[in-house]
C-alpha cells in the first residue's frame, strides 16, 4: 500500500475523533441544521483527508439521493457521506457537498458531540440499519422511508468497524497502565527481600 498524503489545515479544523486527522474548515459549513441518527451533522462545501466508498441510491427523510459514504484515511473510521446526486429538484444543492456526523468529529475547540439519549434509543430500535442515515433538515417534515434499508458493502462495514474499535483498544490499554501503576505501589508497601551475603 502507497504512502498516504495527508493535507494539513488552518484555522478553525473539524478533525477525525480517533486519530484527529483534519477533514474541514469551519467557514466551509454550509448549513448545521441536519440530523442523523446520531445527532447532529453538519453540510460542508469541501472536505479533505478522505476516501470513498460505492455508489448507492439512498432514501432519507428529504427523499431520494445517490450518496457515498466517506471514510477518514488515517483510521478508516466511516465520518459521513457525500451527496453524487439527488433525485428531486429542491436538494440539487446538496450535490457534491458533504455531511460529517458531528459525532464522529471533534469541533475546532476540541470538543466531542455527545449523542442524545433519543438518538441512542433510535439506534437501539434499528440496530439492523445503523449504517443508513437521515439527513433530517429543521422545518422538512419527518416522513417514514419509502424503501426498505440498502445495506453497505461488507468492506464499508469492516472500515466502519475498525473506528469502533480503535476507542475500545483505548479504553483497554488505559485500564492497563491504571492496573500496572496499583501493582507497583502495592508491591513498594512490602519490603525488599535482603539476599544473603558471602562472608
Amino acid at each position: 500500500m502507497g504512502r498516504v498524503f495527508m493535507i494539513t489545515l488552518e484555522g478553525s479544523v473539524y478533525s477525525c475523533k480517533h486519530c484527529h486527522t483534519h477533514l474541514a474548515l469551519f467557514e466551509d459549513i454550509i448549513s448545521k441544521s441536519f440530523h442523523c441518527r446520531h445527532g447532529k451533522a453538519y453540510l460542508f462545501d469541501k472536505v479533505v483527508n478522505i476516501s470513498v466508498g460505492e455508489k448507492e441510491d439512498r432514501m432519507m427523510m428529504t427523499g431520494m439521493h445517490t450518496v457515498v459514504d466517506i471514510f477518514c484515511v488515517g483510521c478508516g473510521s466511516i465520518v459521513g457521506w457525500k451527496y453524487e446526486s439527488a433525485h428531486e429538484k429542491t436538494q440539487k444543492y446538496k450535490e457534491g457537498k458533504f455531511i460529517l456526523e458531528r459525532f464522529k468529529v471533534l469541533g475546532p475547540d476540541g470538543s466531542n458531540y455527545m449523542v442524545s439519549h433519543e438518538a441512542l434509543v433510535s439506534q437501539a430500535n434499528h440496530h439492523d440499519d445503523d449504517d443508513e442515515e437521515e439527513d433530517i433538515e429543521e422545518g422538512d417534515p419527518v416522513q417514514p422511508p419509502r424503501q426498505a434499508p440498502q445495506y453497505p458493502t461488507e468492506t464499508l462495514a469492516i472500515l466502519g468497524a475498525i473506528g469502533s474499535l480503535r476507542d475500545e483498544v483505548h479504553v483497554i490499554s488505559n485500564r492497563m497502565h491504571t492496573l500496572e501503576e496499583h501493582m507497583a505501589h502495592l508491591l513498594s508497601q512490602f519490603p525488599q527481600p535482603q539476599l544473603p551475603q558471602d562472608d
